[in-house]
């Protein structure tokens, strides 16, 4: 870390129908990371137009004096644009850094914050926390080398975790890159790892457990298919979409010299 410097960090993720979940991990979070002595200026929380309590019992811990700040999406936009939404609140915290991360639970709140300590003592542009220990339908798994795959081509980089959405970003990279991205992206994370690639960018690499989801099944993305091996047809017309968006809609990306 920067000597004799307090460098301020702000959690932001999206969230939608985690009322089972959400509060109990925002507050292992923020002990994580006192743990660790790393100060974190701010919680952001963005609602997806929840279907359960989740506002409710967000806005009772932020009642409590919990450092933490919800908005609320006046329609369900979907998890992509809601991250965006998410990382512009960050932004406006005005911290050296902004940690992106889902609000379902699924990652280890030590490691979290090891990975923050880890980003902050090499100051990284941004840190891509590599999702390990993955139990995924063969679909899913599919549709994740095909994400590696859309990387390596525009890229020419292989990734591991292309789509992680357990990211730690410097602010003034954030503040470059984030208007490179559609405001209504499907794919940010995508966007964002071939954003990082193509400059000259200080990228960070760091593994991270991936925890079963314990939230309850409705708070499940794209629902589920009649059969649990197979993608329900929510997942494919978001496939679908979003393959769209990638070809169509993904910015130029100029490398830099």
């Amino acid at each position: 870390m920067r000597a004799n410097t307090q460098i301020t960090v702000s959690v932001v993720m999206p969230q939608f129908n985690e009322e089972t979940i959400i509060c109990s991990f925002l507050q292992s979070l923020r002990s994580a990371f006192e743990d660790s002595g790393i100060w974190v200026t701010k919680f952001v929380c963005v609602d997806d137009k929840s279907t359960d309590k989740s506002v409710e019992s967000l806005t009772s811990l932020a009642s409590t004096g919990f450092p933490l700040e919800i908005k609320t999406n006046v329609d369900n936009l979907g998890h992509g644009p809601t991250t965006i939404r998410a990382l512009l609140a960050g932004l406006e915290s005005n911290s050296d850094f902004v940690i992106a991360i889902d609000g379902d639970g699924q990652f280890n709140p030590s490691e979290v914050a090891e990975a923050c300590k880890f980003a902050l003592f090499n100051d990284f542009d941004v840190l891509e926390c590599q999702r390990i220990n993955r139990v995924d339908p063969l679909f899913r798994q599919f549709i994740s080398f095909l994400t590696r795959v859309l990387i390596l081509v525009r890229t020419h980089q292989l990734i591991t975790d292309a789509n992680t959405p357990l990211r730690i970003y410097k602010r003034n990279y954030l503040i470059n890159v984030i208007d490179q991205i559609p405001a209504m992206s499907l794919v940010p994370n995508l966007h964002m790892s071939c954003i990082s690639r193509s400059r000259d960018y200080k990228i960070g690499l760091f593994k991270v457990d991936f925890l079963a989801k314990i939230s309850g099944t409705e708070s499940t993305m794209f629902g589920r298919g009649k059969r649990k091996y197979l993608p329900s047809s929510r997942f494919i017309k978001f496939c679908f979409q979003a393959s769209l968006e990638w070809f169509a809609l993904s910015p130029i990306i100029r490398k830099s010299h």
